[in-house]
Parts: C-alpha cells; sequence; structure tokens
C-alpha cells in the first residue's frame, strides 16, 4: 500500500517531529508481517514467523507500486505461527489478497496447529477459498456468493481488503472484504449470502497460525494484520488521524460548531471520559440540520470511523419518543456535508447531505440494531470517495450501504439534531489528502498520527 503507519511514523521521527502511540479503543491491530523488511526476489521461508515448503513462494515487488513489497504464493503451503486467538475469543485476521489471470485454487485463513501440516485442508479452521470466486467454509462445504453478485474473477489484479472475524467459542467465522478495484466491493461488504455467521471445523484451542495452501496458479498477499480480541472491521492499513477516547477530560482538536435556531444552544462537556452534548432541550438547525455538533480537526477523503454512540435521551427524557444522535462527514462548510441521524424512532434512521442549506435525504431508512436502547453502541461508518461508498456498521452488523458522490474530502464529527447524546472511543482513520498535512510535511508525502496523550 502507499501509506503505512509504522513507515510514516519512523519518517516523521527522522524529520525530528515526536508523536506518542496510544492503543485504539476499537482498532487494537497488530502487524503480524508486511514483507518490505525483506529483500525482494528471496524466498519467504525462513524470514520473519514464516515456514514455506515450496521454493515458489517468494517476497516480490508488488505489482502495482514498486515501493511496496507482498508475498507471492506460486504453490504447496505456507504459514505463520506468531498469531495467537485464544479459545474463548473472538478475534480478527486482516490481510489483503490480489487474484491474477488464470485458474485459481488457493486457501488462506487461520488453523489452531502452530505448524499445520502440507495441504491438509482439515487444518485449516477459519477458511477462505478461492476459485472462480471469493468462498468461505461453512462446515462440510462452502457458502458462495449468490450470481446476483459480481464475481471477483471479473476483476482480477485488484487489491481486495479481507477481515476474518473468527468466533473461537462459537466456532463461526464472518468474512468482509473491501476494493477499490472492484465496483461490487467499493465499500467493506460481507462476502457470504444468505447466514451472518460460517461454521469453522471445531477448535478446542487457540488459533495458531496463518495458514496457505495453493493448489495451483498463484495469489499475492499482503499486510497481515490481527486483533486477537474483538471483531474490528477497522482498515488498519489506514493512517490514524484521531485517537481520542477523552479520558484527560480534553476534546483535543474538536471545534465545536453551533447551528441552533433559537435560544437553547449547544452543550458540549465532558463528564467520566465521555463526550457529550448535554443539552436535552437544544434547538435543531434550520431544515433539519444537526443543531450542534463537534468536528475534528484533519480534512480526510477516504476514511473508516470507528465511534461508540449512546441516545442520552432516551433515559433522560423518557417522553421523548425521537431521541437523536448524529454524524457529520464529508463536510465543507455549514451549509454543505453529510448527516447521518440516529433515532429512537426506528423510522427515523436515514441519511441526508445538506446542500447549500437544504437537506436531502438518500437512500432508504436503515434498521437501527438496537441503538434506540438507551445504551453505548459500537458504529462503524465507512467512506469510499472515489466510488461513492457509504457503509454503516452498528455492533459489527451493517445496516446500510449505499452511494452518493456529492461531497469528497471533508471533516468529520458527531453531534445531534436536538436532543442529548454522548460519544465514546473516537477513532478516525484514513487515506491521506494533502488538506489534511500540516504544513512543510506535505512535500514529504507524510502523513501524521494526532494523539492527545502525550
Amino acid at each position: 500500500m502507499t501509506w503505512k503507519l509504522h513507515q510514516t511514523l519512523s519518517l516523521i521521527a527522522a524529520a525530528g517531529l515526536c508523536f506518542a502511540a496510544v492503543a485504539p479503543a476499537h482498532a487494537a491491530f497488530s502487524l503480524v508481517d508486511d514483507f518490505d523488511s525483506y529483500t525482494a526476489g528471496t524466498n519467504i521461508s525462513g524470514q520473519g514467523d514464516w515456514t514455506s515448503n515450496s521454493g515458489s513462494n517468494d517476497v516480490v515487488v508488488d505489482p502495482a507500486g514498486a515501493s511496496n513489497n507482498a508475498l507471492y504464493i506460486g504453490g504447496g503451503t505456507t504459514y505463520n505461527d506468531a498469531i495467537n486467538i485464544a479459545d474463548g475469543t473472538t478475534g480478527t485476521l486482516f490481510l489483503r489478497v490480489r487474484m491474477p489471470n488464470g485458474s485459481l485454487n488457493s486457501n488462506f485463513g487461520m488453523a489452531e496447529l502452530a505448524a499445520p501440516g502440507a495441504g491438509v485442508y482439515d487444518d485449516f479452521r477459519a477458511q477462505v477459498q478461492v476459485t472462480g470466486q471469493l468462498n468461505v467454509r461453512d462446515g462440510g462445504g462452502f457458502e458462495t456468493l449468490t450470481t446476483t453478485d459480481a464475481d471477483p474473477a471479473d476483476n482480477r489484479n485488484a487489491w481486495y481488503n479481507l477481515w476474518i472475524v473468527a468466533d473461537n467459542t462459537a466456532d463461526t467465522v464472518k468474512v468482509y472484504a473491501q476494493s477499490n478495484g472492484d465496483s461490487a466491493f467499493a465499500s467493506q461488504r460481507q462476502l457470504t449470502s444468505g447466514a451472518d455467521e460460517m461454521n469453522f471445523r471445531s477448535a478446542s484451542t487457540a488459533l495458531q497460525s496463518i495458514y496457505l495452501v495453493t493448489q495451483s496458479a498463484s495469489i499475492y498477499y499482503d499486510d497481515f494484520y490481527l486483533d486477537a480480541s474483538a471483531q474490528n472491521q477497522v482498515n488498519p492499513t489506514y493512517s490514524v488521524f484521531v485517537n481520542e477516547d477523552f479520558e484527560d477530560g480534553i476534546a483535543d482538536g474538536f471545534t465545536v460548531y453551533d447551528t441552533s435556531g433559537g435560544s437553547n444552544n449547544p452543550d458540549f462537556q465532558i463528564n467520566a471520559g465521555v463526550y457529550s452534548q448535554a443539552n436535552s432541550n437544544m434547538d435543531s438547525g434550520a431544515n433539519g440540520k444537526l443543531g450542534g455538533y463537534a468536528l475534528a480537526s484533519p480534512v480526510v477523503g477516504a476514511f473508516t470511523l470507528d465511534v461508540d454512540i449512546r441516545l442520552d435521551d432516551v433515559i433522560n427524557d423518557p417522553g421523548n419518543v425521537a431521541a437523536d444522535a448524529g454524524l457529520v462527514f464529508g463536510w465543507q462548510d455549514v451549509d454543505n456535508f453529510y448527516q447521518l441521524v440516529f433515532n429512537e424512532d426506528t423510522g427515523l434512521n436515514e441519511v441526508f447531505k445538506i446542500v447549500a442549506g437544504v437537506r436531502t435525504q438518500i437512500g432508504s431508512d436503515f434498521a437501527p440494531s438496537g441503538i434506540e436502547d438507551g445504551a453505548f453502541h459500537n458504529v462503524v461508518l465507512d467512506r469510499n470517495v472515489a466510488t461513492g461508498g457509504i457503509t454503516l456498521f452498528i455492533d459489527g452488523l451493517e445496516v446500510f450501504d449505499l452511494v452518493d458522490y456529492t461531497f469528497g474530502s471533508g471533516r468529520v464529527g458527531i453531534g445531534s439534531i436536538n436532543d442529548a447524546a454522548s460519544f465514546d472511543n473516537f477513532l478516525l482513520t484514513a487515506v491521506p489528502t494533502p488538506a489534511a498535512l500540516p504544513a512543510g510535511l506535505a512535500l514529504m508525502g507524510l502523513a501524521v498520527t494526532r494523539r492527545r496523550h502525550r
């Protein structure tokens, strides 16, 4: 990939700048391997934690960009024994896959053996198969995409981001994919159809290894990351722009915008490590816009926002049957941005674009997935400006996926129309855009990690 966080921080450090690292609340991915520390043209076996039984499994220059290395698998078995998703835990393996032209018969996933056998398919637990398309193992067979879904075979030579979410308690797996080179996967979406979770071969111990088996043809892999303790749908190859848990009592870099139309103004405050718009009687903005919102400082293009949200007035004001909270993104100015609204009234969960101050709904209402219960819920918003994709997940379940090109790069924030709402663990990861780079660093081509803690 073009932007790699650890490389960026190294370059920034070399430039004399220092940023402290803080583990994100919902993005606790750790790099397993990106192959950039190895010499292109060398066999992968014996490098890092990799073992391979084939002389054709090499570190190579990424066919999509000469500044990046990748893993080329020409056949046989390769594994890495440096992961651990404990029995009784849910974890996520992130990786990138590129399928070249020609026939394919490759499998990848995780095994509970530190050293799985050569081509022993029964050693797979969580397993994805690449033939004509991407298939996910479900018990004794494979769950395939429906015929109405675009076949990745039609979009070869594009990199796909994959999230393999393994529940090592229930022995089930969910797989999500996204690709900038495939319009059918422009936004992150679940691979399988007809069921949320696939059954993998029963595991009684930890998942201990990444397991790659190629029977014929070839395939490329890159950027293996592991979150050993959670379902995690953030893209770890993006740069971290904002990681704020508000525990120090400061909403660092956030700017509050008051668009309320009357005397009841927004009241943003931090209590017990939670950032809230605390005024239950705030006036809404003109034409149904959010009455108050707080924008994070960076301007971003494609991004993922991972944040916890609570509709406070579900509890504070039981007579209010339309308690709300909101997100802002693609913000250009106070009259031009996207607005996403969560509401206690399930018919009022909507996405809007505000153009010249006029609010227009885009797409249909979305299922709230329990967010109306007055408790914190995890929300992940994924935006792909190149394809127009806007995808929302609540507690790991996709609730909408739509396309709109009205606004590209912009600012991202949190707020509400006219009710009290709370936010925590705000994590914004994004592909850097020139407008997001501090002066002096844009010429160096660097992304900056913005952190509150020192």
